[in-house]
């Protein structure tokens, strides 16, 4: 085995441990590692066996090897980069729909702080419905 082939292993198998590390950790959500996994079992067979490089370049028409892998390796790059955008992309509008719902109920809690002191004070009373309440036809 040529130091290529050791080394190559030894890159898959050093991601391989990484990921499931960082998967055991929390760091990294099991459905995001699966991308990493599939990776890391490439490189680690592509390592082990260097002659599919060639056969699959055969089989595909390319006629320099090297070029196959780095077209694959660009195709997997631009797919990840886009799943992570994706990924941040819906983090942000959790996080923009819930900064709304968090300053929707500090607005709702302050109004009833503010009816309460209103309703406390003496020789008040307060019959007007609370702005955001549904009326009773509304719910039906």
């Amino acid at each position: 085995m040529s130091a290529l082939q050791m080394t190559t292993i030894l890159v898959g198998v050093g991601t391989l441990v990484l990921t499931l590390e960082l998967i055991r950790r929390n760091r990294l959500r099991a459905d995001h590692a699966l991308p990493w996994l599939f990776v890391a079992a490439i490189v680690i067979i592509l390592g082990a066996v260097p002659q599919l490089i060639p056969l699959a370049s055969r089989m595909i028409g390319v006629h320099y090897p090297p070029t196959l892998l780095l077209t694959v390796g660009l195709f997997l790059s631009v797919l990840m980069l886009l799943f992570q955008g994706m990924t941040i992309s819906e983090a942000v509008r959790r996080n923009r729909d819930l900064a709304q719902q968090i300053a929707l109920l500090r607005w709702q809690i302050e109004w009833v702080q503010e009816e309460l002191v209103r309703l406390n004070a003496p020789g008040t009373y307060s019959s007007e419905p609370h702005p955001l309440s549904r009326s009773s036809a509304e719910r039906k």
